[in-house]
């Protein structure tokens, strides 16, 4: 809520239309995070979905279980925010444009509430499909090439390439002039620690810096247990904006 109070003000926005801007702005939040949401469950994967000053994101239950996901599913949990967003943004712009045939739209205590709505929805949806490292759009690419490339190298040139993305998009909005977006790709992308945690954990993973048990000792509880410990620590991340920030090994393809 803080970052939709900073956007509203900066933007000129006042009393009634404010209080308006804030409260369409987290509905469409929470369309947003109910398309990952659903997704996650499709998968089989409960979630939980929470609010920050910068916007929100949505939290598997099961963090070891979404590990499990192939790249391609994670692609469809990706996409699945935005895509919502774009079905209820173009469903309310349909809508308008049918409104405006039968007359005017009315004073601006109408129009403007529909600008926010509209703006909120197909505006972010946009925003978010940017290949920028932690936004839907820079997950949904990593994960796009990982499912390519199968292993920690696609794993690795997944997350190389959101990062390289950022990059691009941050300086092409400088050149356009569009200091914001160039902010958040630098802020989400090119400084997001997450992803440099990601890297490091596809190319050196922890388990390589441990010797290598015995091939001819069969599993035992213990290992069982070391495996569930590992992988919960590795993906202890949250999710949000953040698919693919965890270190993902070789997960299988369920898709």
């Amino acid at each position: 809520m803080i970052g939709l109070l900073l956007i509203g003000v900066l933007s000129g926005l006042s009393d009634a239309f404010l209080v308006e801007w804030i409260v369409l702005g987290l509905i469409a939040l929470l369309f947003h995070e109910l398309g990952h949401a659903v997704t996650f469950r499709r998968y089989g994967v409960t979630s939980q979905i929470t609010f920050w000053a910068l916007g929100g994101f949505t939290v598997p239950d099961d963090t070891p279980a979404t590990e499990l996901l192939s790249d391609r599913q994670m692609v469809v949990v990706a996409l699945a925010g935005p895509g919502v967003s774009l079905v209820v943004g173009l469903a309310s712009l349909a809508v308008l444009l049918v409104a405006r045939q039968f007359g005017d739209l009315g004073p601006s205590e109408i129009r403007v509430p529909i600008s926010i709505w509209l703006f909120v929805n197909l505006g972010w949806a946009v925003f978010n499909l940017l290949p920028i490292g932690s936004l839907d759009g820079g997950q949904a690419l990593s994960h796009s090439i990982g499912a390519l490339v199968r292993g920690r190298l696609g794993a690795a040139l997944g997350v190389l390439a959101s990062i390289g993305a950022s990059a691009v998009v941050a300086v092409v909005a400088i050149m356009v002039g569009l200091p914001y977006i160039a902010f958040i790709a630098v802020i989400f992308g090119l400084a997001s620690p997450n992803l440099y945690e990601g890297l490091r954990e596809a190319i050196s993973p922890a388990r390589a810096d441990t010797p290598e048990a015995p091939r001819n000792r069969p599993p035992t509880e213990s290992d069982d247990a070391t495996d569930r410990d590992e992988l919960r620590a590795r993906a202890s991340l949250p999710y949000g904006d953040r698919y693919g920030t965890s270190p993902r090994g070789d997960p299988p393809d369920h898709s």
